[in-house]
């Protein structure tokens, strides 16, 4: 409640800007409260402290004109939505890669999370990537509140979209006319931005546990071959936030692929409860589910301002 009243109050203020910082601060004080503040104080101390000053920044820059995520799932988009970093909705939020049959039984089995599938289509205008001949239901969310649906030529899974009290059918006109708005607007701002950063999240959040894959030095090659082909007059920086179990806290590597790719290594058990993400779609015996960030991600992104563009 005293969230939906603070974002009420905010509405009427026109500067961005102070907008934004009216509404820090009122959470700050109202809901988050000065004993979780002050613990994010000491986090950032003891931070600066065991890495001799220097700021964790996820890319070449401190300042973009658009943050987005390409997956591997749900839980990088609500690391930006936590940071305030994403500013509309695009069509990679809440996609993933399907999972094979004896995922999470076979500790050999990883799920390939289509990253180069998911750039290929952004920079062919996302031809193919949403079309009813190939979208087909392969299972329902636990806790069940939408259709996990696939597109089975893509192999790119598409979550909290179709309701499951509705067929495919039923809901397609609006859904994927909601799809193609979101394409076409990332888009637009890509090629509207001068600094870009794309986000992508390895085993984050709920989903520590699960088999994903990593993406491959050459593909992250091919991704920004194809990105600099698409949109040259926009600087794109790419981070892969990877978990590495052997890393001890406030302990990363960051390691640059290519110019404007890097992996950021760390452990992302260590979590910190200087606040939680919640996320609002997700409820669960109606209550909505809330994780703590890992440690090494949230001080990454927390040094990542946006342009007023």
């Amino acid at each position: 409640m005293k969230k939906a009243i603070i974002r009420i109050f905010a509405c009427f203020i026109p500067s961005t800007k102070i907008r934004r910082q009216f509404r820090t601060k009122m959470l700050n004080y109202f809901v988050y409260g000065p004993e979780k503040l002050q613990k994010y104080k000491e986090i950032k101390i003891k931070w600066y402290t065991t890495n001799n000053g220097e700021k964790l920044l996820p890319g070449r820059f401190n300042e973009y004109d658009l943050v987005f995520a390409v997956g591997a799932a749900c839980p990088m988009t609500w690391e930006l939505i936590a940071h305030k970093l994403r500013t509309f909705s695009n069509p990679f939020d809440w996609t993933a890669g399907i999972r094979p049959g004896n995922w999470l039984t076979d500790i050999n089995v990883w799920r390939d999370t289509r990253f180069i599938t998911k750039i290929t289509s952004l920079c062919s205008d996302f031809s193919g990537f949403f079309n009813r001949p190939d979208i087909k239901i392969i299972s329902n969310e636990n806790p069940v509140v939408h259709h996990v649906i696939s597109n089975a030529r893509t192999k790119i899974n598409f979550l909290h979209l179709f309701p499951v009290d509705k067929s495919i059918d039923d809901s397609w006109e609006s859904i994927s006319l909601k799809i193609n708005r979101r394409c076409n607007r990332l888009i637009k701002e890509i090629n509207g931005s001068r600094r870009v950063l794309i986000c992508w999240g390895h085993r984050m959040m709920n989903q520590k546990d699960l088999l994903d894959k990593t993406v491959a030095d050459t593909d992250i090659k091919k991704a920004f071959e194809m990105l600099n082909k698409k949109f040259p007059k926009t600087d794109i920086d790419l981070v892969f936030f990877e978990h590495d179990g052997t890393k001890k806290e406030f302990e990363y590597s960051k390691i640059k692929v290519c110019k404007g790719g890097y992996r950021i290594k760390s452990n992302h058990y260590i979590v910190t409860d200087s606040y939680e993400i919640v996320c609002a779609p997700i409820f669960f015996n109606g209550q909505k589910l809330e994780y703590k960030e890992s440690l090494v991600v949230a001080e990454a992104l927390d040094n990542v301002n946006l342009s007023k563009k």
